[in-house]
């Protein structure tokens, strides 16, 4: 059994290409205009746009004008010249995070599983970190002697009752720690604090 290959067009040079070979870019309507973001897991809903990985595609899409015929809006689409993403990494995701932290600002290192860094192993990474000006955030991975720890616990739900309602919004209890410095703790609400309504039974 033989397994079907989906087909895409990018909206840069216009070929089609396996959609395995292509990004998917979808919208994020929290903004006005609408920002086009990035979809590495390919799961944001609603209409997306593909792209060849690489500067070479996305800046033809960009002088083309190609995101708003794509998502048949006015949309913002400058956000994506500075932020790069690989989605598989391959094997050897610390030696990928090393490379781009020697040229970018800000890498993001998360992982599919936890894991934890022994020193020896952490060393060539946070080796590159200090040679360049990036930040490294790591989600998953637990690296020796971080700058600052974030963690985050789930609180509670907003918008719903006994058997009523829809969530609104979430609490998370977010604390910070750092050497030199004593923890800092607050509650985060994502979304919306909406109580739920309050059912009456007339007779």
């Amino acid at each position: 059994m033989t397994s079907r290959t989906v087909v895409r067009t990018c909206i840069g040079c216009r070929s089609r290409a396996d959609r395995q070979e292509l990004v998917r870019v979808a919208l994020d309507s929290s903004t006005e205009p609408p920002s086009v973001v990035w979809d590495p897991e390919r799961r944001r809903p609603g209409r997306g746009a593909w792209l060849h990985p690489g500067e070479d595609c996305l800046h033809l899409a960009l002088r083309r004008r190609a995101f708003g015929r794509a998502f048949r809006s006015a949309v913002d689409a400058d956000a994506l010249e500075r932020v790069v993403a690989v989605p598989e990494p391959g094997i050897d995701d610390l030696s990928v995070a090393g490379v781009l932290a020697e040229g970018l600002d800000l890498v993001v290192l998360r992982t599919r599983t936890a894991l934890e860094l022994t020193p020896v192993r952490a060393r060539p990474l946070l080796a590159r970190i200090r040679k360049g000006q990036a930040a490294l955030v790591c989600v998953n991975v637990a690296v020796p002697s971080p700058a600052l720890t974030v963690t985050g616990t789930l609180a509670q739900f907003h918008g719903i009752g006994r058997g009523t309602g829809r969530i609104t919004g979430i609490d998370f209890d977010v604390r910070a720690e750092t050497k030199g410095y004593r923890p800092a703790s607050a509650r985060v609400t994502l979304g919306a604090c909406v109580q739920p309504r309050k059912l009456r039974l007339v007779t």
